[in-house]
């Protein structure tokens, strides 16, 4: 009897699930499936988690990709410089909108081709600014997994990461 063979997103998902909920002491407050973004057979499968936040004092959301961990991205220019990644957002009020913004994110780089990654001068692609965020325990595969933090460009954004509350790196050009 044949049997068709799982996707890398069921396996890879729950290991995400129990580090996320390591990371975020909780569960998610809401899932966003990947077929609510894509086809349901697309072979890209990346999902977006809601996390309620508050941090001294200030109530936020963490939007966070679930899925795009699910291979490695190579550098196209040096194949010996790879990665697994997950982008992560900090929302005053996360909408509709920023879910489907993060997953399109996500998802371009599996359709076409290109290794994102924060070790190469970005202006919105930094580690997380949440520190306890930059911990993420979990490796896929046998490779260490990290979260990208993409930052806001607008000036209350930018106001508002840059506050002694939420640590930021930014570079200055």
């Amino acid at each position: 009897m044949w049997f068709p063979k799982a996707h890398p997103h069921d396996r890879c998902t729950d290991q995400r699930v129990e580090a996320y909920k390591t990371l975020f002491q909780q569960d998610p407050s809401h899932i966003f499936p990947y077929h609510q973004f894509t086809r349901p057979d697309d072979d890209i499968r990346i999902d977006v988690f809601l996390y309620a936040l508050t941090y001294e004092g200030r109530d936020l959301v963490a939007a966070v990709t679930n899925g795009m961990s699910d291979t490695r991205m190579v550098d196209p220019y040096d194949p010996a410089h790879f990665g697994r990644r997950e982008i992560i957002q900090y929302f005053a009020k996360c909408k509709p909108t920023d879910v489907h913004r993060l997953h399109g994110m996500a998802y371009a780089p599996h359709a076409q081709g290109y290794f994102l990654d924060f070790q190469e001068p970005t202006e919105t692609l930094q580690p997380p600014g949440l520190r306890r965020h930059r911990q993420l325990s979990l490796q896929l595969d046998g490779d260490a997994v990290t979260l990208l933090w993409h930052t806001q460009r607008t000036r209350a954004d930018l106001t508002y990461q840059q506050a002694d509350e939420v640590e930021v790196l930014h570079r200055q050009r």
